[in-house]
């Protein structure tokens, strides 16, 4: 279900969703891609350091054009059991936040849709399916400041890694992005980055659950949290 999902959401183009809502110029895309196309990185994030952007509206176009939910980590209470289960490695380089369980799926808050990479790495290390909420880069770096401390190499570290993973093909000649919202290949293979601090526990099999039964229990957790 995750992987269908995923495709889907690949022949959306992030730049030209926001072109076309009137959010960014083609001039501010333009850009940006041409700092992804050197420095890599996500461009959405890269919007927003310059200036063309508010991270809500980041948030809000992901939402509202890829059908995904909004997550507030700071709102809700984070399975630090769960979140033991990856290295620091894992969660700074591709930059999510696994912070509940329900049924079968573990719930996962991202800036970005993740890459399949990404996310078979969540399914292998959790045992089980992945469903993804979106939230701000700022709001995920809060709660992985607080729940995940690391020192200030180490970050430099991780991110110079994440850079690389997310260096983007040169621009079209109609200037469109072609990273869409996941990151290019990576330079690193998978096995690379340490994902488990120990061996994942085998994960608790089928499930029927829909997935409009996930997002409302997960949001009934979040107003009791609230």
């Amino acid at each position: 279900m995750t992987t269908t999902f995923h495709r889907r959401t690949r022949k959306e183009r992030f730049g030209e969703i926001l072109r076309r809502e009137g959010l960014i110029t083609q001039e501010q895309l333009v850009s940006a891609l041409e700092v992804q196309r050197r420095s890599g990185g996500f461009l959405g994030e890269i919007l927003v350091e310059l200036g063309a952007i508010a991270e809500t509206d980041i948030v809000k176009t992901i939402s509202v054009q890829l059908q995904v939910p909004v997550i507030r980590p700071a709102q809700y209470e984070v399975d630090r059991e769960l979140l033991k289960r990856f290295t620091p490695e894992f969660i700074y380089t591709y930059r999510v936040l696994p912070f509940d369980r329900v049924h079968d799926l573990i719930l996962v808050a991202t800036p970005d849709v993740p890459s399949e990479e990404t996310l078979a790495a969540l399914r292998q290390a959790c045992g089980t399916n992945v469903a993804i909420f979106v939230s701000s880069v700022t709001d995920i770096e809060c709660a992985l400041n607080q729940l995940m401390p690391v020192t200030e190499d180490q970050r430099e570290r991780f991110n110079q890694i994440r850079r690389r993973r997310t260096c983007a093909a040169p621009p079209t000649e109609e200037g469109t992005d072609e990273t869409l919202l996941a990151p290019a290949a990576a330079e690193e293979s998978p096995a690379e980055i340490d994902i488990l601090p120990a061996a994942p526990r085998g994960g608790s099999g089928e499930s029927d659950t829909s997935w409009e039964a996930i997002f409302d229990e997960a949001e009934h957790n979040l107003k009791q949290d609230s």
